[in-house]
């Protein structure tokens, strides 16, 4: 009886972190999430395990991929190889709102400030899908806050053999995906690890969120 309680207690306790972690953001973005781009599902868990929360309180989930005809396949349960690893990938995906981006561009306007952006590998789409996410909704007015939780982007093992090896680098990579105009803030977790000046006004802030047993069952926003 007692140990119910406690598990009781505990569980309500993680919920209530939920429930207020996930009322500050707006929306969240998965880019590519298939098994064709993420054969080892190095990201798979965490991908489901946060789109699970985001639709549980009915928030925005955008799902991009690859074509307009995959998503049709997709939305019709098709059996064709390519539609199944999406499907079997997200297993929620008919549940979020599917757009085409190829290569993780999009145009992509979303009300508010705070996005969760989780798939996509690395380097490539996630990369462009960032760019274009940046582009689509800063203004002079709002920071613009990227959240990045690093469980659930894939790609992560191949990127090690070509990161950085010097912060020069590291800021040269980070400008390559954000605008020369942005100023450029990354935290890892809740620290500022980097900043780097922009020629204009508008701000974004880059949050990697580190995989590590703290942020289960309740993903820091």
């Amino acid at each position: 009886m007692i140990l119910s309680l406690v598990l009781s207690s505990c569980a309500s306790l993680q919920e209530e972190r939920i429930r207020q972690n996930i009322a500050k953001v707006d929306a969240l973005v998965i880019v590519h999430p298939t098994s064709y781009f993420d054969s080892l599902e190095e990201a798979k868990i965490g991908i489901n395990f946060i789109a699970n929360i985001f639709l549980r309180y009915k928030k925005k989930v955008y799902t991009f991929v690859e074509t307009q005809e995959l998503i049709d396949l997709i939305s019709r349960n098709s059996q064709d190889e390519k539609s199944l690893g999406y499907s079997k990938y997200l297993t929620k995906i008919n549940s979020t709102e599917m757009l085409p981006s190829l290569n993780g561009e999009n145009n992509l306007k979303i009300r508010g400030k705070n996005i969760v952006v989780v798939g996509g590998y690395l380097l490539a789409c996630l990369r462009t899908a960032l760019k274009d996410l940046s582009e689509s909704n800063l203004n002079e007015k709002k920071v613009l806050n990227i959240y990045l939780p690093l469980r659930a982007i894939y790609g992560k093992e191949i990127a090690k053999n070509t990161r950085p090896t010097n912060m020069g680098q590291l800021k040269r990579r980070i400008r390559s995906f954000i605008p020369k105009d942005f100023n450029v803030e990354v935290y890892r977790d809740s620290k500022v690890i980097i900043k780097i000046k922009g020629t204009g006004t508008k701000v974004v802030r880059l949050y990697l969120r580190v995989a590590k047993d703290i942020h289960y069952p309740h993903e820091k926003f």
